[in-house]
């Protein structure tokens, strides 16, 4: 597992085969890689790229000025966006469900029960916040 309380830095990478990923606090782009494990996220300003294949993502964002990429095979995935951030929201979970605690964005059933969320919100400029979950639930709020 790899732990770390604080970095400032253009682009922060960490990547850990089989084991968890905890961020206390991160500013620039977060790149986050685990196989077998979960990534927690305390505080990110910037962007984001969040992959696992067998464990969830939770991640709280306190702003964005980049794209914010989750993907996970095997685990429910939870997002904390800054309020009244602009965003341009596309999501899929294909045997979850998805709820948007957001106001503006819409969650929708498609064939095959998978359940889909999009929309746009805030003010531009809008950074793409792209979500996909095979095995998984997805919940999104804004920070308090």
């Amino acid at each position: 597992s790899l732990a770390l309380k604080s970095i400032p830095a253009p682009r922060i990478r960490m990547s850990c085969p089989v084991g968890s990923i905890h961020v206390e606090k991160a500013e620039g782009f977060t790149d986050l890689h685990t196989v077998a494990g979960s990534i927690l996220a305390d505080d990110i300003a910037g962007g984001a790229k969040l992959e696992t294949s067998g464990g969830p993502i939770t991640a709280a964002f306190t702003s964005l000025n980049n794209i914010v990429e989750c993907n996970t095979l095997n685990g429910p995935v939870t997002l904390i966006l800054p309020k009244g951030a602009g965003i341009n929201m596309d999501g899929i979970s294909k045997t979850g469900t998805i709820t948007s605690e957001i106001a503006g964005l819409t969650v929708q059933t498609k064939p095959g029960n998978k359940q889909c969320v999009s929309g746009i919100i805030g003010e531009k400029p809008f950074q793409n916040v792209r979500i996909s979950t095979i095995n998984g639930n997805v919940l999104l709020r804004e920070e308090e």
